[in-house]
């Protein structure tokens, strides 16, 4: 697929590797307050239709940048 050349398309942010850990650390551990840590690793898992896939979304957007 060809790269877009609408101007109103913005790329993604991104960050060279090299200056990851100078990132601000002072920032509160969790993206979701008891559920969720920053930095963290999960698995939602569950029976057939029952919610993951709609769960997973809300929680990319609740925590995805404004």
């Amino acid at each position: 697929m060809a790269a877009s050349s609408d101007p109103t398309i913005k790329p993604f942010p991104t960050v060279r590797a090299a200056l990851l850990a100078e990132l601000e650390r002072n920032e509160e551990p969790w993206l979701v307050e008891g559920l969720w840590m920053r930095e963290a690793v999960g698995i939602i898992g569950g029976e057939p239709k029952c919610g993951k896939s709609f769960l997973a979304l809300d929680l990319a957007l609740a925590v995805g940048p404004a």
